[in-house]
């Protein structure tokens, strides 16, 4: 991390504003693709200090709809079985949501208003198929795998 000013003094962009942060927790590119940064909350722009995105509590179930935002735009995913990836990711991977956006969006819950996750990882998704009496598997895009809000918090 030594050669990375970037990871080694993270900057956070804001509402405009390019806010110095400091990493309060890291996960490693194998495991957690994810760290936990904090910024001084007093530079932050008052309509944004009243903001409150609580995480969820409430693990979401397969089939609920969630909002996957980016800082250009909002998209519209479903929670997604682990069992449509291939089976050697299944551990790893426990959290998916179709049409995976970018890395590091929030994922929310449409319903409840409060975060799912942070998006990690792209992994591809498998479909199932019998042919002739026997299970096929082809390939089928990609799913969004995200870090739980229970794992982040």
């Amino acid at each position: 991390m030594g050669h990375w000013p970037n990871i080694t003094h993270p900057r956070v962009l804001i509402a405009g504003q390019d806010i110095p942060a400091h990493i309060i927790k890291q996960g490693s590119f194998e495991e957690i693709d994810l760290a936990l940064l904090s910024i001084d909350q007093n530079r932050l722009p008052v309509s944004l200090l009243l903001r409150r995105n609580p995480l969820c509590t409430q693990s979401s179930r397969v089939g609920e709809e969630v909002i996957d935002v980016i800082p250009e735009e909002t998209t519209r995913a479903q929670i997604i079985s682990r069992f449509l990836i291939p089976v050697e990711l299944r551990k790893k991977f426990r959290t998916l949501i179709t049409n995976p956006q970018r890395s590091g969006s929030g994922i929310f819950d449409a319903k409840r208003k409060c975060l799912v996750g942070i998006m990690s990882a792209k992994v591809s998704k498998r479909r199932y198929v019998i042919s002739h009496g026997h299970l096929m598997t082809t390939a089928d895009g990609y799913a969004g795998y995200f870090v739980p809000a229970a794992t982040i918090a």
